[in-house]
């Protein structure tokens, strides 16, 4: 609505998968004259490396020993959530894609970004199964072999167990 513009509190964080209109929500954005990032929070990090980072570095520092993978961070104890900000990534209003299309803040650390972020404005962006697993069949068209679809069943997401997504089916 109309008298909801520029109300809703900053920053605006999309939780959605990418291949999932998250460019489209960038642009949009940005059109809109807000400062807006896409997978990159800055030069040289990309938004999932930098969370991942930070709530690696908290657990390690509070006796919570781990690798880095997303099992560990995924299994560790939560009575204690790190105080994850993206602005220490980069500073931002819009946060159209925060994974780095390998780890998944969105999955793995949710209840810390809410936690953390309590007045933050979460977006989901979503499309049809069917054109999102077309468009990730397709992704990225430079890269003829490692296609975004086989990144995906092969790395270990919450409630995609490896392995699995080969088809729109078990997707």
């Amino acid at each position: 609505p109309r008298d909801m513009y520029g109300k809703l509190p900053r920053p605006y964080i999309n939780l959605g998968f990418p291949k999932m209109g998250t460019t489209s929500l960038h642009g949009f954005f940005g059109c809109g004259g807000y400062r807006s990032v896409h997978y990159r929070c800055n030069v040289t990090t990309s938004c999932g490396d930098c969370l991942k980072e930070q709530a690696s570095r908290y657990y390690n520092a509070h006796g919570d020993d781990h690798s880095n993978t997303n099992d560990d961070i995924r299994n560790i104890n939560r009575d204690n959530p790190p105080p994850l900000t993206l602005r220490t990534c980069g500073h931002s209003d819009m946060y159209a894609q925060i994974d780095n299309g390998m780890y998944f803040p969105q999955i793995e650390l949710l209840p810390d970004l809410l936690n953390s972020l309590p007045n933050a404005t979460f977006f989901i962006t979503f499309r049809s199964m069917h054109m999102w697993w077309k468009s990730l069949k397709a992704w990225p068209p430079s890269e003829p072999i490692r296609k975004m679809n086989n990144i995906l069943r092969n790395i270990n997401i919450t409630g995609l167990p490896e392995g699995k997504g080969r088809d729109l089916r078990e997707m």
